[in-house]
């Protein structure tokens, strides 16, 4: 992930871990496929939102399988909807962190 993430876009890429470990809520998820035409917009891309977070983050195709693999290391077997949340946090990189 070599490109500087702006705050909206670190949501999304939190949203993004969530969705490929699987601990994403129905919620949010429907709520993310209604925001894709806006997104689309905003970031001037074309997909639905994780294709558009791939494009805009720059990760590689393989990221879904590669996030599966870190989170069953993680210890996904005593998960929880916060340390899912804590841990998709922490793979954000510092410098998309909001002020």
């Amino acid at each position: 992930m070599g490109k500087k993430i702006d705050s909206p876009l670190q949501r999304l890429l939190e949203c993004y871990v969530l969705q490929a470990i699987d601990e994403l809520g129905p919620k949010q998820r429907r709520l993310l496929e209604r925001l894709e035409g806006t997104l689309q917009k905003l970031y001037q891309s074309v997909g639905n939102w994780q294709q558009i977070v791939q494009q805009q983050v720059g990760l590689p195709q393989d990221v879904d399988h590669t996030l599966q693999q870190a989170w069953a290391s993680a210890g996904s077997d005593r998960c929880s909807e916060s340390f899912a949340r804590e841990w998709a946090h922490r793979l954000v990189p510092l410098s998309a962190r909001c002020p």
